[in-house]
């Protein structure tokens, strides 16, 4: 239990800092069908999006854009929703994911 607390933790410590002019995002697989998390809010300024990049490893993290993505991006949603942020999520290789967030191309990686 505290392995998935700790790492919603880390998820939304890793998003707060965004960089100045982020880069274009360049994704290897981006899902489909981007889920909306839970009505917040309407926040005063547009929403933002917090870009998670991660290999599929189920049950953990799954395909982007299926029906079930993991429980670790339902976290994610959630937390970041009531926020009124959103969760892009994208697959691909781990060192690809790992590299991109050092650019500054994902936001966090799982």
């Amino acid at each position: 239990m505290a392995k998935p607390l700790v790492l919603s933790i880390a998820l939304f410590l890793a998003a707060c800092s965004q960089p100045e002019d982020p880069p274009s995002l360049v994704p290897e697989t981006v899902a489909k069908a981007t889920k909306t998390a839970p009505a917040a809010p309407a926040p005063t300024e547009p929403r933002q999006s917090v870009v998670i990049a991660a290999d599929p490893w189920c049950p953990h993290n799954c395909e982007a854009g299926s029906g079930h993505e993991g429980y670790m991006i339902d976290i994610a949603r959630e937390a970041f929703g009531l926020a009124g942020i959103n969760v892009e999520y994208v697959n691909m290789s781990w060192a690809r994911a790992l590299q991109q967030a050092r650019d500054g191309y994902v936001d966090a990686v799982v």
